[in-house]
C-alpha cells in the first residue's frame, strides 16, 4: 500500500539547491530506496521533477543553498511525496511561461495568480494562498476609516489604484514607481501609509531590518473590492499532466491541514491568515 502524504513528507523534505537535492545514497539520489509515491505520474525527466521559478520574495526565494517560502516548500513537499529528485532552475517570468508550454518544465509555483489565458494554457492546482492586500504604517493602520483622509501612498499601475482613488480621493493617493520609494516617503514622514501586497511589503521590511512599522492585511471593506474577494496564488503544471495537478492539490491539502502553510507564511512575515481558503 501507498504510504500517507504525511508520511512521506517526514522522509524526503531535504534542503536543495536551484539545481536539485544533495544526495543521502551511494548512486547520488537523496530519494530514500523504499520511498512510495503518493501517486504514479509522468514528468519530463525520469525520477525528476523540473520546476521553473523565478525568485518573489517572501513567497519563493534562495536563502543560502535552499530554496525557500511557501511555494519553495511546496515544490520540495511535491517532488518528496512522489519520490522525485527536485530540479529547480531559476529564470524568468516570461521564460516560465514558455517553458510550460513548450515542455521544458513540469511545474511552476510562486505567487502565480489566475486567469482565463493561464487556465487554457496550463493545468492550474487548487488554490495556494491568498494574496491579501497589505497596508504598513506607524500606528498598525487596518481599515478603511483608519485611513479615510489620511495621506496615502501605492505602486503606480497596481491594479486596486482605482478604487483607492475612489475610496480615499484621488489627492490623497500618491503613486510611486516602486514600492521602495513610497516605503522612503513613509519613513520620512511625507505620507501616512503606504499600501501593496502583503508579502512584498514583509520582505521591504525584512530587507531594511525594520520594526518601526507594522504590516498588517487590510480588513475586508466592499470600497476595496480586492479586500473581500483576494486574488489565489496558484501552482501551474504542464497541460498534458492532469495527474501531476492532482497529486499537486493532494499535497496543497495536506500543506494546509496540518498547519505547516501557515506557519511558513508567518515566518515570512505574512498574514498567517493567508493560507486560509473558503
Amino acid at each position: 500500500m501507498k504510504k500517507t502524504l504525511s508520511t512521506l513528507l517526514g522522509v524526503a523534505l531535504c534542503g536543495i539547491t536551484l539545481a536539485a537535492c544533495g544526495s543521502s545514497d551511494a548512486n547520488g539520489s537523496s530519494v530514500p530506496a523504499d520511498c512510495e509515491p503518493i501517486a504514479e505520474v509522468k514528468t519530463l525527466k525520469e525520477g525528476k521533477l523540473t520546476a521553473l521559478v523565478a525568485e518573489y520574495p517572501p513567497f519563493i526565494y534562495k536563502d543560502g543553498n535552499d530554496v525557500t517560502g511557501a511555494d519553495g516548500e511546496l515544490l520540495k513537499r511535491v517532488a518528496a511525496s512522489l519520490c522525485l529528485e527536485p530540479d529547480i532552475k531559476q529564470t524568468s517570468f516570461t521564460a516560465i511561461i514558455e517553458g510550460l508550454k513548450s515542455g521544458r518544465a513540469d511545474i511552476s509555483a510562486g505567487d502565480w495568480t489566475l486567469n482565463a489565458e493561464r487556465k487554457s494554457m496550463f493545468q492550474v492546482s487548487d488554490p495556494v494562498y491568498q494574496d491579501l492586500q497589505g497596508v504598513i504604517s506607524p500606528d498598525g493602520l487596518d481599515t478603511v476609516d483608519d485611513i479615510m483622509g489620511k495621506k496615502i501612498g501605492t505602486a503606480a499601475g497596481y491594479l486596486v489604484v482605482p478604487d483607492m482613488q475612489k475610496a480615499f480621493g484621488k489627492e490623497n493617493v500618491k503613486l510611486y514607481q516602486s514600492d521602495v520609494e513610497g516605503y522612503q516617503d513613509l519613513k520620512a514622514g511625507r505620507i501616512d501609509a503606504y499600501l501593496s501586497g502583503q508579502g512584498a511589503l514583509a520582505f521591504l521590511l525584512s530587507q531594511n531590518n525594520d520594526t518601526t512599522m507594522k504590516n498588517v492585511a487590510l480588513q475586508p471593506d466592499d470600497r476595496i473590492p480586492a479586500t473581500v474577494n483576494p486574488s489565489v496564488a496558484v501552482a501551474l503544471v504542464a497541460k498534458d499532466n492532469p495527474d501531476l495537478r492532482d497529486a499537486v492539490n493532494e499535497v496543497i491539502a495536506e500543506y494546509r491541514s496540518s498547519g505547516d502553510l501557515a506557519k511558513v507564511l508567518d515566518e515570512s512575515g505574512v498574514d498567517p491568515a493567508s493560507a486560509d481558503i473558503g
